[in-house]
């Protein structure tokens, strides 16, 4: 091929991928596994207008926060991480205010997690959030969370009942079912084995969400397998309770 021609060829080729660079615009980036970059919220959250990311359960955790909770729900922490028996150093931080609350949790269950918990009754004010958790081992962790007792909550983003984390013998875990109302009476929740009563607690409270929400002792000595909880008349939940894993 004659130089002149090859030169004419090159020519056009640069001209024909100027106009495709104009028309299309950049390539769509990808992420390092070559796929199409992903955009919007993941499985773990739900938008919700004006209130930003609202939780698929009522659980907070150190993957799963930064949420907005309004007037009568209750926060729910599972701290994770920590050194089962140890005690944690519990502070409660406002962004404008500092430090409003210290206390301290005692015997953290066996596989490192403990509860914390605030029900939204206006004793502290609208804003930003952060529970500042210490173990004696120097594990630090945070969590945060978001008030603002102007928001009504009319729903929330899950249905039926859940329970965190997985139940084993010598743990503790939160369980919590929707369908109630907030005018309910006090829930009666039972715990039955086979049939037959484990426990009974008779002054559990729904929450303005209409979501009653229960912390479970599960002892080292209590039976593993198909446990039920009863709350209410409403609502009947069934789980399994793997032994230990020691």
């Amino acid at each position: 091929m004659k130089p002149k021609t090859i030169l004419i060829l090159v020519a056009l080729a640069i001209l024909l991928l100027s106009a495709c660079t104009t028309l299309t615009g950049h390539p769509m980036e990808t992420d390092k596994a070559g796929s199409h970059e992903r955009t919007g919220n993941n499985s773990e959250e739900k938008e919700v207008q004006g209130y930003g990311p609202t939780p698929i359960m009522p659980v907070i955790t150190t993957m799963h926060q930064g949420f907005v909770y309004g007037p009568g729900q209750r926060v729910t922490v599972i701290a994770e991480g920590f050194d089962p028996g140890d005690t944690l150093a519990v502070t409660l931080f406002h962004e404008e205010q500092g430090q409003l609350d210290a206390f301290a949790i005692e015997n953290i269950d066996r596989r490192g997690k403990a509860p914390i918990y605030h029900t939204i009754d206006g004793s502290y004010p609208d804003g930003d959030f952060y529970y500042h958790v210490s173990g004696s081992n120097g594990v630090e962790k945070s969590y945060t969370f978001a008030l603002d007792h102007s928001h009504v909550v009319e729903s929330v983003p899950f249905e039926g009942c859940g329970i965190y984390p997985e139940p084993v013998l010598g743990s503790t875990v939160l369980i919590w079912c929707t369908g109630f109302t907030p005018e309910d009476e006090p829930v009666v929740i039972r715990g039955l084995v086979d049939g037959e009563e484990l426990f009974s607690d008779d002054d559990t409270l729904v929450w303005g969400d209409g979501v009653v929400t229960y912390l479970l002792d599960i002892f080292e000595d209590d039976p593993a397998g198909e446990w039920t909880l009863q709350m209410g008349e409403e609502q009947t939940f069934t789980f399994d309770i793997g032994a230990n894993h020691d």
